[in-house]
């Protein structure tokens, strides 16, 4: 039987705990990302994150729409990629190791031997919950709100990318010229992005103000750690604003999001910004816009919205941190 850990305690939970086969898995511990330990919760025993290495397990169950987020804060604990299960992710190993046979059975039995379909090989693949938010994570949050905002500049953009969702660029790419800096190719292009293949240490192949927007969601924090095979380098992230700035023509919009909280590193995810050295960092452009997403970051705080305004970091200890949409513009004088 095996062993399992489940992490989220919300509607998700549930749906999981219901499909659970109670003969295949034990549930030894539950657990979120603002637990503390000790303590009960649906009967089981409540434990902190940093109590479940200390725990015997065979699998942690992922029981949130957010599994991303909840995903890398467990790597970074220790917990392998092998004992990570997303329910919301449809993992076909939930399906395999967990999941009772009485919806499948139930069906079964209603089929008729004249069933048009009857001699169909007839798999149990599991039931997928429906989604309980409108975008899982920051990420596509933050596609849709910058979207939004180059499809309210109008058409026949020149935009320059670095780390946008690819589903997000393609899309932009039916009404812009898009070129979207990346470290691989992609075999399988269908779109009309242009990628340029170079790791963005070393000075970009454009002449002096050639593109009307550049876009950057959660990705300009992790420049030069080596972390997607780019040079280890921690100037990086300094000589390619300054090759942005370059670039850029002198009427022109940046929309980035990045990491925020108190001023702080934690190597290999990120730089933690707060607003004042985001604003240091792109000196000469003004920051128009902005917006805050809660439901991110390793530490998720409670909050009353998602979305909000507040800039406020005061309960944020170093090494905790949101995610903040930016949109900067220079040039324009109305």
């Amino acid at each position: 039987m095996k062993k399992v850990i489940l992490f989220g305690l919300g509607s998700v939970y549930h749906k999981v705990k219901d499909n659970i086969d109670f003969s295949k898995a034990q549930i030894v511990s539950v657990c979120d990302s603002k637990s503390e330990n000790g303590g009960k919760f649906d009967g089981y025993d409540l434990i902190s994150l940093n109590e479940i290495l200390k725990i015997e397990y065979d699998f942690v169950i992922i029981s949130s729409s957010f599994y991303n987020e909840i995903e890398e804060v467990l790597k970074t604990l220790g917990v392998s990629e092998e004992k990570l299960i997303s329910y919301c992710n449809y993992e076909r190993k939930f399906y395999e190791f967990f999941l009772g046979d009485i919806k499948y059975n139930r069906y079964l039995s209603l089929i008729n031997e004249d069933y048009p379909v009857k001699n169909f090989k007839i798999l149990n693949s599991g039931s997928n919950p429906e989604d309980s938010v409108e975008f899982f994570s920051y990420y596509e949050a933050s596609c849709f709100w910058m979207a939004d905002k180059i499809n309210n500049m109008g058409n026949n953009k020149k935009i320059l990318d670095l780390g946008n969702k690819k589903l997000a660029n393609a899309i932009l790419s039916l009404n812009n010229n898009i070129t979207s800096i990346v470290l691989k190719d992609c075999d399988d292009q269908i779109s009309k992005v242009k990628y340029l293949i170079q790791d963005v240490k070393d000075k970009l192949p454009f002449e002096n103000g050639q593109f009307d927007v550049f876009s950057s969601l959660v990705s300009i924090h992790l420049l030069g750690f080596g972390r997607y095979g780019d040079e280890v380098n921690p100037y990086t992230l300094i000589n390619f604003i300054q090759e942005i700035n370059r670039v850029m023509k002198n009427k022109g919009d940046l929309i980035i999001s990045t990491m925020y909280g108190k001023k702080s590193l934690l190597f290999d995810c990120g730089w933690i910004f707060d607003i004042d050295t985001i604003k240091l960092l792109f000196e000469g452009w003004e920051l128009i816009d902005y917006l805050i997403d809660n439901h991110a970051g390793g530490y998720i705080k409670e909050y009353e919205k998602r979305y909000t305004k507040d800039l406020n970091i005061d309960k944020y200890e170093n090494g905790e941190y949101k995610i903040i949409f930016l949109h900067f513009r220079r040039g324009y004088t109305d």
